[in-house]
């Protein structure tokens, strides 16, 4: 698959099958490294539907996550991938019990944070994510939120952000929406 784009294609549909579907975490683990190199050497197949890359993230199996962190890490840093408000995916991962998954996301967003004001030009999204997640507690989610916005250097920038989620405020439907919101804006 990594040398026709053609049978990549044709094929790529059943991989993505095998990852999702797949119960020894070893084949997954595989898989995502597979994906990662045909991302490389194809990015226009498998840039179109991440999702699925993304998604073991959040696999049961801790070495299935460290393989999916540490490939979108590359793909997303060597520019082979594109971001499209998955960000908070990783975000969720600088508050993860394994130390080392932890680590690497902080290590991830401190490299991408090097990169033309990425932090800054994805936090809303991130944000967004990682507010609607109820599955998130509430102390997890003040800690990323408070190193990601470590990243948000420039004043014009704090001020630009801090405008979009005020206006956020309006639209909260419950107490703790209204909590994320004001958290964010007092850290900006």
């Amino acid at each position: 698959m990594c040398v026709s784009a053609e049978y990549c294609e044709q094929n790529l549909s059943l991989l993505i099958t095998i990852l999702e579907r797949s119960t020894d975490a070893t084949t997954r683990s595989n898989l995502v490294v597979a994906l990662g190199d045909m991302a490389v050497c194809f990015n226009h197949l498998i840039d179109e539907s991440t999702d699925f890359l993304y998604r073991r993230l959040c696999d049961e199996d801790q070495s299935v996550k460290r393989t999916c962190l540490m490939t979108l890490t590359f793909l997303i840093l060597a520019g082979q991938v594109k971001v499209k408000g998955q960000l908070g995916e990783m975000a969720k991962c600088l508050e993860d019990s394994d130390k080392r998954i932890s680590d690497m996301a902080r290590m991830f967003f401190s490299e991408l944070a090097t990169k033309d004001n990425a932090v800054y030009n994805h936090f809303v999204d991130m944000f967004s994510l990682l507010s609607a997640d109820e599955a998130l507690e509430e102390e997890a989610f003040r800690k990323i939120v408070k190193f990601l916005a470590t990243f948000i250097e420039k004043d014009k920038h704090a001020k630009q952000l801090a405008n979009k989620l005020a206006a956020r405020l309006q639209r909260c439907d419950n107490e703790r929406q209204w909590n994320d919101v004001t958290f964010a804006l007092g850290l900006l």
